[in-house]
């Protein structure tokens, strides 16, 4: 159990590494459509989707690393206050009602998936790429990537694993 926790969390750790240098390429791109379209009055049909479509990207994809590092907003004012285990019990609680909720989210965002490779999702811009068809395929990627760190979190709690440090 050790070893799946583990390697989820390097997995998603990896996946969440790149998926903040995506942010600089967003940037970049950002940059250069506003020097296309005000400096030079040749704006880009393509940077807002592409942009778009970045950012999406890199959120779907952070889900796992952000639970794994254990960076989710969380307002703990009462659990705080209890004794450690029964804020296991709520924790676990917490998990396996994310577990249930995200697990909906793959089970639906693969059949959004498969069903967009099959015809070819476009974005209907002037652009009109196929990045609905690739985000809705990313989306899924992540939520598997998120229920798989949902239950590595799980099993720490129930087993007593303890954290890897960064």
């Amino acid at each position: 159990m050790r070893r799946f926790c583990s390697a989820i969390d390097s997995l998603n750790r990896f996946v969440g590494h790149a998926a903040m240098h995506v942010y600089l390429v967003v940037a970049l791109l950002t940059i250069y459509e506003v020097a296309m379209r005000y400096a030079f009055h040749a704006p880009t049909i393509w940077s807002y989707e592409l942009v778009l479509a970045l950012c999406g990207t890199a959120w779907a994809l952070s889900g796992g690393y952000v639970l794994g590092r254990r960076r989710h907003i969380a307002i703990t004012l009462l659990t705080d206050l209890m004794p450690p285990g029964l804020r296991r019990g709520f924790d676990a609680l917490a998990l396996a009602v994310s577990g249930a909720a995200v697990g909906l989210l793959v089970y639906l965002s693969w059949g959004l998936a498969a069903k967009s490779l099959r015809w070819i999702d476009k974005s209907g811009s002037a652009f009109n790429s196929p990045l609905p068809t690739l985000l809705k395929i990313v989306l899924a990627v992540g939520a598997v990537l998120y229920l798989l760190q949902i239950l590595a979190a799980l099993a720490r709690l129930l087993f007593r694993i303890p954290d890897e440090e960064d």
